[in-house]
Parts: C-alpha cells; sequence; structure tokens
C-alpha cells in the first residue's frame, strides 16, 4: 500500500509513505517531501513516485525477512494505490504524461531486475486498509497501532530522509531528475525521457 501527500506549507507533513506486507512482517515506510517538491511536483506524478520507492524497497524486505528467519519466495506483489490515474497508466504500461512514462519505465525495469510481476489496485483514500495515507502524512503511530490491532506484532519503521536513506542511495538523483523533466515538461512533450545514469539500463545490457 503506498500513497503521496501534497499538502504545500513549510511546517505540515507531506510526503510519500506505504507499508510492505508479507505474513507477519510489515515495514512502514516514508520520504518527507521538501517545499520545492510539494510546490511544483503533481500528485500523480508523487503517487507514482510512491511506486517506484516501494518497489525498490522490496530487496531490503526480502533481506528482513532473511535476518527473522522466514523466507520471501513471492514473485508477485499487489500494489494499492489511492490514484486511479495512476493506477490506470500501470495497468495500460503507458502514458502520454513524459514524467508518467519514465516512471514506468523505471518502474518496469526494477520489477524485471527483481523478477517480480505486479498488479496495481485502486483503493478508497479513506479505507481502512489505506495505512499508505497516514504513511504519508505523518500518522506514524496511528499505522503502528492499526498493524498491531491485526496481530502484526514484527513492525519495522523506514525513514528514507534519515536513518534508512542509505537503502536508496538514488533517491537525491531521482528527485532532481524529476524536477528537471517538470522544468522542460512543456518543451519535452512530443520528446522520450532520458532516464538518470543510475537508472538507466539498470537489467538491459
Amino acid at each position: 500500500v503506498t500513497d503521496a501527500a501534497r499538502t504545500i506549507s513549510r511546517t505540515k507533513f507531506s510526503g510519500m509513505g506505504g507499508v510492505l506486507l508479507l505474513g507477519p512482517h510489515a515495514v512502514m515506510w516514508h520520504y518527507r517531501f521538501d517545499y520545492e517538491v510539494l510546490e511544483r511536483l503533481k500528485i500523480h506524478v508523487t503517487e507514482i513516485w510512491g511506486s517506484v520507492t516501494g518497489i525498490l524497497l522490496i530487496r531490503h524486505f526480502k533481506e528482513l525477512i532473511r535476518t527473522r528467519g522466514g523466507d520471501y519466495g513471492a514473485t508477485r506483489c499487489l500494489e494499492r494505490i489511492d490514484n486511479m490515474s495512476v493506477v490506470n497508466v500501470i495497468d495500460a504500461g503507458k502514458a502520454k504524461d513524459i514524467m508518467l512514462e519514465a516512471m514506468l519505465t523505471i518502474r518496469a525495469d526494477l520489477l524485471e531486475e527483481q523478477n517480480l510481476t505486479s498488479e496495481a489496485a485502486w483503493i478508497w483514500t479513506h479505507s481502512l486498509e489505506q495505512l499508505g495515507d497516514g504513511m504519508s502524512r505523518g500518522k506514524f503511530q496511528e499505522v503502528r497501532e492499526a498493524l498491531q490491532e491485526r496481530g502484526l506484532n514484527d513492525v519495522v519503521h523506514w525513514d528514507l530522509n534519515g536513518k534508512e536513506s542509505f537503502l536508496i542511495p538514488d533517491m537525491s538523483v531521482l528527485r532532481e531528475y524529476l524536477m528537471k523533466l517538470d522544468s522542460h515538461n512543456v518543451s519535452m512533450k512530443s520528446g522520450k525521457p532520458v532516464l538518470p545514469d543510475s537508472f538507466r539500463h539498470r537489467t538491459r545490457k
């Protein structure tokens, strides 16, 4: 489950976040957006950024489960997203928006790299199952309590702005790439996005 929030404020928490779940294991994660991102990037862009981030974190989730003595044998994952336009472009595998198209390319390469397939499904923003909403708004304790009420006690929280930022060392690269695409979006509408070096041909030789 992933989500992104976009309240344009220097003080109120807005970011992206989600919850990774497998059996008794759960990881809560969040990344707080800076003010420039909130001002410039549209919500559908930050929503698909959240999808890409969740997929990037799966490899670390697998390793965490192994350290707990578990076995992550899943090759499929279900992404629950409350933005229908993002669900639709993921299902279609293409987008007219150059920023969405770029993120779809990165997303597809990450799935291939991890031998995963993923299905995106819409979830109502106010559903009790939409725990990503709380993570994207800084309501971490509420999300933890909701997970514990479901009997999930092996809950870990990753702060991607803080001590767990090493899990995705390319996050700043991805941020700058999206900001650059946003700057040139009008003139590049008929062009094809060029991926940043650290994401280009990750799986293709």
